[in-house]
């Protein structure tokens, strides 16, 4: 997985990403009846690492590929596992990996109709 990783250094920065991450934001857009794909990219938390989510003005969707987090988002405090896609909205999260592997995900960005 890790080859897949854009903002990891093995893409440049603005690479477009692999078919099979490309399909499923396209996916997680379509499913979201969002107007536009605004980023995505597969990032990478190794275990006990924490990775910040800044808010961002539109609807943030985050597809757990592989471990486990726990996402804190103001008091809340729900594990994303593997496999699960999760709805972020526009607020501010920090996710930490406590599973004994690297976890991967997808961030995807969508413009919602207003």
């Amino acid at each position: 997985m890790a080859e897949i990783m854009r903002n990891q250094g093995v893409f440049a920065e603005g690479a477009p990403l692999p078919n099979d991450a490309k399909k499923m934001a396209l996916g997680i857009m379509q499913v979201s009846n969002g107007l536009a794909l605004v980023d995505a990219a597969v990032h990478r938390v190794e275990h006990n690492a924490k990775m910040v989510l800044a808010p961002t003005a539109e609807q943030r969707y985050v597809a757990v590929l592989s471990g486990q987090l726990l996402c804190m988002i103001g008091d809340e405090c729900p594990p994303f596992n593997a496999g699960e896609v999760w709805w972020l909205a526009n607020q501010e999260a920090v996710l930490i990996n406590k599973s004994g592997d690297d976890a991967i995900f997808l961030e995807v960005i969508v413009k919602a109709y207003e």
